[in-house]
């Protein structure tokens, strides 16, 4: 697990605190992949990569920014979202640059407000703002998906909203009401749902 003081215990070692080789300043992100532990430090603004006891081997990123996510698609390629450079930087597992993606703007294959990244085989999706926007490993844009409305409760339980109602989903996705909502909103004392400008509000 990655602690904010920066200890990492996934395989039973430690970390140390620090911004020297093998130290961590703020650990935000992990990933094991080919017998590596490959670790986002976003104090450093780089990538760590460690064997499986924990030894370090290397770390890579120099010209990153503000990465905020990474992620490997199994396929020798690492993918690290900028949220500074509104682009994403692709390097190979062992660090090496190779090219970037992305940069601020309004369209398809711009960003406005970059959070998180997945890659898997040949594409990478990235959330942005209120869209899922899906690349090619090469950075083409292939389609974006509109993310619905989403809240958690105090008991770490998920609404959505879609198109025809307000769903729980928690290990199963259970419809709890139907009809057409912007917003959803889950507080201590109910759900509270938008639309046009009315708040609705459902007790537990």
């Amino acid at each position: 697990m990655l602690y904010p003081d920066g200890i990492l215990t996934p395989y039973g070692f430690s970390g140390k605190f620090g911004i020297g080789e093998g130290e961590f300043a703020s650990p935000a992100a992990i990933e094991v992949e080919g017998g590596r532990i490959y670790v986002l430090d976003r104090g450093k603004r780089k990538i760590m990569v460690f064997t499986l006891k924990g030894e370090f081997l290397f770390e890579f990123g120099e010209n990153l920014e503000d990465p905020v996510a990474f992620s490997l698609d199994g396929l020798g390629r690492v993918y690290v979202l900028d949220r500074v450079l509104y682009s994403v930087l692709v390097f190979t597992t062992q660090g090496e640059y190779l090219y970037s993606f992305g940069s601020y703007g309004t369209g398809d294959a711009f960003f406005e407000n970059p959070s998180l990244l997945c890659a898997w085989g040949n594409k990478v999706a990235v959330k942005d703002k209120d869209k899922i926007k899906v690349f090619d490993y090469r950075g083409e844009f292939l389609y974006s998906i509109r993310l619905p409305a989403i809240s958690m409760d105090a008991g770490k339980r998920l609404y959505v909203l879609l198109p025809d109602g307000l769903y729980l989903v928690d290990g199963k996705r259970k419809r709890l009401l139907s009809g057409y909502w912007e917003r959803v909103r889950a507080g201590k004392e109910g759900i509270y749902l938008i639309k046009n400008d009315r708040i609705e509000v459902y007790t537990w």
